[in-house]
């Protein structure tokens, strides 16, 4: 049976697919049930209810205990890879809030780095897994065409436009630096 067989398993079906993945890989109903922390009949009617729902065995019944056949197989290895993605996806749910990680793309007006490598030096000692790409041209790169995520630049305001600071004619060099500090902070956290 090929893994497409599957298709019409759906998330309704994710508690007994979890089930017979962990049958398959315990060997036992009894194993999956304590791992669970379910009642052992309740493993077996998912298993039961699985099968019916397929139209396929999934497993070999014996007195040592259970063993997939080659539809079994294949359900454990999409319930393996599908329950290691969740297992990732929940670390990085949990982990947005205490770290920043990823690329940010900074763009400033020609001129400016001398003034602004020392702050992006000082951004990455704080936030080493935050990749900054720093871009400068004569154009401006656009911020509303996901050209850069932060835009350092001289002259008014834009229409529109988030402002994280002051201007720089209002404030000293130090409270420049740190202003861009707080952007670039604001910005890698809330990029996309």
């Amino acid at each position: 049976m090929c893994i497409c067989a599957f298709h019409g398993a759906s998330m309704e079906n994710w508690d007994e697919i979890r089930t017979a993945y962990q049958v398959a890989r315990l060997g036992t109903v009894s194993g999956a049930a304590e791992v669970m922390g379910v009642h052992h009949a309740t493993v077996i009617r998912h298993i039961d209810s699985l099968e019916k729902g397929l139209g396929a065995k999934l497993f070999q019944r014996h007195a040592r205990g259970y063993t997939p056949t080659e539809a079994g197989r294949d359900l454990m290895s999409i319930a393996q890879k599908t329950e290691e993605q969740f297992g990732q996806l929940a670390s990085r749910i949990k982990g947005q809030g205490e770290t920043v990680s990823g690329e940010l793309v900074v763009t400033a007006v020609a001129g400016l780095h001398r003034l602004l490598i020392p702050v992006f030096v000082r951004f990455q000692q704080s936030h080493p897994d935050v990749i900054i790409r720093f871009l400068t041209d004569m154009r401006v790169f656009r911020l509303d065409y996901g050209e850069a995520h932060v835009a350092i630049l001289g002259g008014k305001r834009a229409a529109g436009a988030r402002q994280c600071g002051a201007a720089i004619g209002t404030c000293g060099l130090w409270a420049l630096c740190r202003q861009i500090l707080c952007g670039l902070a604001w910005a890698a956290k809330n990029r996309g």
